[in-house]
Formats: structure tokens, sequence, C-alpha cells
């Protein structure tokens, strides 16, 4: 029947065309959207890594400076016990924590409290 009249079968050609391009349209847009909200995601994970990575990185230096300024507490305590001039508090922050503890621990051990 379709093939019967050219008017029908342009007719047909012509609803079969809009419909392949609705089609098209669609996936297009759909793909789009996606590129468009994956490119969003991605943003907003970096933005909210690089955020959490400094909040923990400032958590850590906090908690390192605190602990520092303890075992510079600690080494000026055990100088005025011992009766020796005190190191300043700037150059002792210089050290690693690691050398503040070997500081503090061995002038502990010259008062006797280890």
């Amino acid at each position: 029947m379709v093939t019967q009249s050219d008017l029908e079968r342009e007719r047909y050609q012509s609803r079969l065309k809009a419909e392949r391009d609705r089609i098209s349209y669609v996936k297009d847009a759909f793909a789009e959207g996606i590129e468009k909200g994956l490119e969003k995601g991605r943003a907003e994970g970096i933005e909210k890594g690089l955020e959490k990575g400094l909040e923990k990185g400032l958590e850590k230096g906090r908690a390192e400076g605190i602990e520092k300024g303890e075992l510079v507490g600690r080494i000026h305590v055990c100088q005025r016990l011992l009766n020796q001039g005190l190191t300043p508090a700037s150059e002792l922050i210089d050290l690693s924590i690691g050398e503040l503890r070997t500081r503090a621990e061995t002038l502990e051990k010259q008062l006797g409290l280890s």
C-alpha cells in the first residue's frame, strides 16, 4: 500500500526521517548531558579533594606544632633545673620532632627522670 502512491511513500519516508532525527537528537543531548555532568563532577571532586587535603594538612601541621611546643617546653624546664642557659625557642623549633625528643630525653636522663 505504501508503494502504491509516490505521495504516501514520501510522507512515510519523511516521518521515518523525522523519527530518526529525533532519536539522534535525544542521543546527542543525552551524551552531551553525561559529558557535562562528568566534567562538573570531576571539577567538584577535585575541589573537595583539595579542601580535604588542605584541611588534613592544617590538622597535621597544628598537631606537629603542638608537639614541638611541648617538647621545647620540656627542654627549657630541664635546662632551668640543670642551671643551663636556655636554647632559644626559635632555634629549637627549627629542629625535627625526633631531634627535639632526643634532646628532651637526654636532659631528663641528666636529671634522673628517666
